[in-house]
């Protein structure tokens, strides 16, 4: 199980997170500095399951900054809508159809082996986690049963740099396997794990050597209100039954370890 469902999150990495990735906007297409945001949904329930996707983006979706909302949904949630990227509705219509289709055929050939009443289950979230004058963060949640002994959550999002629409990535923390990051990384973990010790955290970890150097998460560092905040999936670093180890470090804290761009960001300088 932990072979498989790793390979599915680190598809679902692939298709989330687009790590050192950028999006420019055209320079007299400059980002909007405050963002209306509005709401979308979608829901299903069918025989074969349940199916939802909800989506929260600018209320004017012909801006800049929407559509990198867009896109960036839209390769989160597979990477082949071919259609403008100025209708999140289209965008949900069309993810929402084509996973319904596309996991039919498993459905079937469950129902052909089992006589247990299995219904699946795909609800998707993509909702705003902060809004500044220099960043919007948003986050991709999915959570999703296909029969098995239980279901998978995914949890990734993106910061988009306002002036540009760039998307931020871990590059933007210098020098991230030395001590001071490493540190902070551990007291999160401990804190999440409510262990007080490295030696209580390795044991809880799928790899001890991971308290020496924690490899950074898969889904890139969400800027919020209060600092930047690390996400561990299911699989990642630890068990299924660990949950989603996630924390946040202060911005104070890793200022010294944070390139101009990030400390421009948070508004540090």
């Amino acid at each position: 199980m932990r072979t498989k469902s790793l390979s599915l999150l680190m598809s679902a990495a692939s298709a989330c997170c687009g790590l050192g990735v950028f999006l420019s906007c055209s320079p007299k297409e400059a980002c909007a500095t405050s963002v209306e945001m509005v709401g979308d949904s979608l829901v299903a329930d069918i025989d074969m399951g349940h199916f939802a996707i909800a989506i929260q983006h600018p209320a004017d979706t012909t801006s800049a900054l929407a559509q990198a909302i867009a896109e960036y949904a839209s390769e989160a949630l597979g990477g082949t809508y071919q259609g403008e990227y100025t209708s999140p509705h289209a965008i949900m219509s069309y993810y929402h159809s084509q996973t319904i289709k596309d996991w039919l055929p498993d459905y079937q050939q469950l129902k052909e082996v089992s006589d247990a009443d299995n219904k699946f289950y795909w609800n998707v979230r993509i909702t705003t986690v902060a809004d500044t004058p220099q960043f919007l963060t948003i986050a991709y949640n999915c959570e999703t049963y296909q029969g098995g002994a239980h279901g998978l959550g995914v949890h990734f999002g993106i910061t988009l740099r306002k002036s540009d629409c760039r998307r931020v990535g871990w590059e933007v923390i210098r020098n991230s396997n030395g001590e001071k990051v490493q540190e902070l990384m551990r007291q999160g973990l401990r804190e999440y794990f409510n262990v007080k010790t490295d030696d209580e955290l390795k044991n809880l970890l799928f790899d001890e050597n991971y308290i020496y150097t924690m490899p950074m998460p898969q889904c890139p560092p969400l800027f919020t209100a209060d600092g930047i905040q690390f996400v561990y999936n299911p699989y990642e670093i630890a068990p299924y039954a660990a949950g989603r180890p996630t924390f946040v470090i202060p911005y104070d804290k890793l200022n010294d370890n944070l390139t101009v761009t990030a400390q421009r960001l948070c508004g540090n300088i």
